[in-house]
C-alpha cells in the first residue's frame, strides 16, 4: 500500500510539472505570435516593455517626445540601462548609437541597449563594439529581430 501511495504522489507531482511546462510553452507561443503581428512602433515598444518586465526588470517608460533618445529606462538593483526601441523595416544605422550614448548621459546609465524589429548594419555592430567600455558606458548591446525572438523563447538573456 505504501508503494502505491508513493507512486501516486510521484505521478501527481510529474503531472503538475508537465502542466506548468505546457503553460510556459503556450505563453511563449502566444508571445511569438504577438511579436509577429506587431505593425506599429508604439505597440512594439509596449511589447518590449512587457518582455523586460517578465525578465524581472523594473521598467520605466520615458515620455514619448523629448526623451533624449531613450524609450525605456531599466533598473535592476543600482544598475541603470537606457533602451532605444526601433520598429523599422530597414537596417539601422549609426544614428541610433548617438541617441543611446546621449540618453545614457542624461539618465546616468552605464549600459545602453538598442532593440529593433529589423537588423543592424555591419558598421553599427563594429561601432558598438568599439564604443563599449569607452567613456562612461560599460557596454552597448544590440538586439535585432532574431535576438528578441531568442529572448521571448527563453534561449537568451539580456
Amino acid at each position: 500500500m505504501f508503494y502505491i501511495e508513493i507512486s501516486l504522489m510521484i505521478i501527481g507531482f510529474l503531472t503538475i510539472c508537465l502542466f506548468f511546462l505546457w503553460i510556459k510553452n503556450r505563453r511563449k507561443r502566444i508571445k511569438l505570435k504577438q511579436l509577429e503581428s506587431i505593425n506599429d512602433p508604439y505597440e512594439f515598444e509596449i511589447f518590449v516593455e512587457e518582455i523586460l518586465k517578465d525578465l524581472g526588470y523594473k521598467v520605466i517608460r520615458t515620455r514619448k517626445s523629448r526623451d533624449f533618445g531613450a524609450d525605456i529606462l531599466l533598473k535592476k538593483g543600482r544598475k541603470k540601462t537606457v533602451i532605444q526601441v526601433k520598429f523599422w523595416k530597414n537596417k539601422l544605422n549609426e544614428e541610433v548609437l548617438k541617441e543611446v550614448i546621449a540618453s545614457s548621459y542624461v539618465y546616468g546609465a552605464r549600459e545602453g541597449i538598442v532593440i529593433t524589429s529589423s537588423r543592424f548594419s555591419e558598421n553599427i555592430k563594429n561601432l558598438s563594439e568599439e564604443l563599449s567600455g569607452k567613456g562612461h558606458l560599460d557596454r552597448i548591446i544590440l538586439i535585432d529581430c532574431e535576438g528578441l525572438r531568442s529572448i521571448v523563447e527563453g534561449r537568451r538573456l539580456l
